[in-house]
């Protein structure tokens, strides 16, 4: 679970909020609002990103909302609390979902999916099995990763949720071509 940016003018320290699946929705929502009422706003990884790369500002307090790929059952939910709240949220599919959602379309994944307001909730790709140590494999199979995330979500990964500290650099590196 890395994110790695190579600009050491980078001083804020912003909260980053995980959530693996939201089992109550109203305690989501009050928690979401107890945050606003403290006077955070919530950012996606992108924009993050972009305010770290020196392309774009954001309030003086923030926090990013991450979620896992099990809050797929309650997206609908989850979406319409963020909306309400004037909130954003990046959440992180697994890559095996992408590839399951090639072989069935029709897939409830692939239903839900389509259905998330993107204003609202950024996708972004989760590939947490990569533990290659050959960097030719590693390469070959983050380009193909990659690939299949833009052809099935719509739009380019920009933040990468994985466990390879191994090739952090490469793999921002390679983040940026594609």
């Amino acid at each position: 679970d890395s994110l790695t940016f190579n600009d050491t003018s980078y001083t804020r320290k912003v909260p980053i909020l995980i959530y693996g699946k939201i089992n109550d929705v109203s305690l989501f929502e009050s928690q979401v609002k107890k945050i606003i009422q403290n006077g955070y706003e919530f950012i996606t990884f992108e924009e993050m990103e972009k305010y770290v790369e020196g392309n774009g500002e954001i309030p003086k307090k923030v926090a990013v909302l991450s979620l896992d790929k099990e809050n797929i059952g309650n997206i609908k939910q989850i979406q319409k609390t963020l909306k309400e709240n004037r909130a954003k949220a990046t959440l992180f599919i697994a890559y095996r979902d992408i590839e399951n959602s090639k072989i069935d379309n029709g897939s409830y994944f692939q239903k839900s999916i389509n259905e998330i307001d993107k204003d609202v909730i950024d996708i972004q790709l989760k590939c947490d099995e990569m533990l290659y140590r050959d960097e030719s494999k590693y390469i070959a199979e983050l380009r193909k990763k990659l690939s299949d995330f833009s052809n099935c979500i719509g739009n380019k990964a920009k933040v990468l949720w994985y466990r390879n500290e191994t090739f952090d650099e490469l793999t921002e590196v390679i983040c940026k071509e594609e």
